[in-house]
């Protein structure tokens, strides 16, 4: 095999296992300390001490609408245009 495909079948696989979760998963409620967000889109990801990322999200105590996603954090970091960092 070359070089060029032996690298892009690793690029592909780390690709696979950095990929965002299924949107299927069951609601889970915010542990006691984490913050609730709503955000249009929110997926994990794993860097050095950020756990999350999310963008368009805004606080609330309440229940998210159907296009939005429930966010949990315990070490927010909100900007003001929407977008959410979560700290480890």
């Amino acid at each position: 095999m070359q070089i060029k495909t032996i690298l892009a079948v690793f690029a592909m696989a780390s690709l696979a296992t950095a990929a965002p979760e299924p949107e299927a998963l069951e609601k889970r409620d915010c542990l006691p300390g984490q913050t609730r967000f709503c955000c249009t889109t929110f997926f994990p990801f794993d860097f050095f001490i950020i756990s999350n990322l999310g963008s368009g999200c805004v606080k609330t105590t309440a229940a998210c609408t159907s296009p939005k996603k429930e966010a949990c954090c315990a070490k927010p970091n909100l900007q003001s245009n929407g977008d959410l960092a979560c700290f480890k």
